[in-house]
């Protein structure tokens, strides 16, 4: 079995994490940093057990107009890591605590500024009509509950 650094889970969670607040499909950032369509979501993919290589990261970070060292954590975490805490999870809109913190990310980069219905969520975040949505439906009801967004007319208002 191959073993997935901390450095390599950080990094692909960062650039799916980016990826979705941005509304970016895994085939478009895959097409925008000259790859097969497939191969962002093969490195999103718990099976794949694959990385991306810095040349790639350095691509992705030119897409996101931002440090390439963004999406390396911080020395401090790594030399805190001795790899016995190794575990390979990856963000998935099917956990509920992942998808609040996708949609929190939305809220921080102003996504909900001007209301997105849970539909238009559902859209931005490219999971419409999946079993996915159930679950960003539960946490935008959880997120209004606790006054991060607001409900008006149909549509999720960010505060």
């Amino acid at each position: 079995m191959r073993r997935v650094t901390l450095s390599a889970i950080y990094s692909i969670n960062k650039v799916k994490f980016c990826r979705l607040v941005k509304n970016l499909s895994a085939r478009a950032l895959s097409t925008a940093i000259g790859k097969v369509p497939e191969y962002v979501s093969n490195v999103e993919s718990n099976s794949k057990k694959t990385q991306y290589p810095h040349d790639v990261l350095i691509a992705i970070s030119n897409v996101f107009d931002c440090d390439v060292r963004d999406f390396y954590p911080a020395d401090e975490e790594l030399l805190e890591s001795d790899g016995s805490r190794f575990v390979k999870e990856i963000i998935s809109l099917s956990n509920f605590d992942d998808c609040i913190l996708v949609l929190n990310g939305m809220i921080v980069a102003d996504c909900f500024k001007h209301g997105m219905s849970f539909e238009e969520t559902s859209i931005h975040l490219h999971e419409q009509g999946k079993p996915n949505s159930l679950v960003i439906e539960n946490a935008l009801e959880a997120l209004e509950k606790t006054s991060k967004l607001s409900l008006r007319n149909g549509k999720y208002f960010s505060k």
